[in-house]
């Protein structure tokens, strides 16, 4: 797993269950995940652990297909970014996104996503298709 793609469910085991109450946003920011919780158990289910003497760590291993679209919105969102910064657009600027994918549905689920999170307009667009991870893209970005 690459640190910048979001995990599913973090659980912080403690003494008493509270001690990291006001924090457990901020920690679920800091570790890129959509779920956070403090318990004084350990959680069923298949989870890496890591053991402190204060308290312990479990991050769940198991990876489904929403988590794996995540994965490649994170990725794709990331390859934009880098065409927004080759094409010498600053951070507020709105650019056109012309997009393909070989799945048609993944680009329809994050479109609005996409336009937010890249300050762009979507246009479908054909062109040569690239692999990320599981899908392939055709992505060019233009000025407005």
């Amino acid at each position: 797993f690459r640190r910048r793609w979001p995990l599913k469910k973090l659980v912080v085991k403690t003494k008493t269950g509270k001690e990291l109450s006001k924090t457990l946003n901020v920690l679920a920011g800091m570790c890129n995940v959509k779920e956070i919780s403090e318990s004084q158990k350990k959680p069923s289910g298949n989870f890496g652990e890591k053991e402190t003497p204060a308290f312990s760590v479990f991050i769940e291993k198991t990876v489904d297909d929403e988590m794996r679209g995540e994965w490649e919105f994170t990725e794709l969102r990331r390859q934009i970014q880098d065409k927004r910064k080759l094409a010498g657009l600053n951070p507020n600027e709105q650019a056109i996104l012309l997009i393909d994918c070989d799945d048609k549905k993944f680009l329809e689920k994050f479109r609005k996503r996409l336009e937010e999170e890249t300050k762009t307009k979507i246009k479908n667009a054909g062109g040569p298709l690239e692999k990320l991870l599981n899908k392939s893209f055709y992505v060019e970005v233009k000025k407005a």
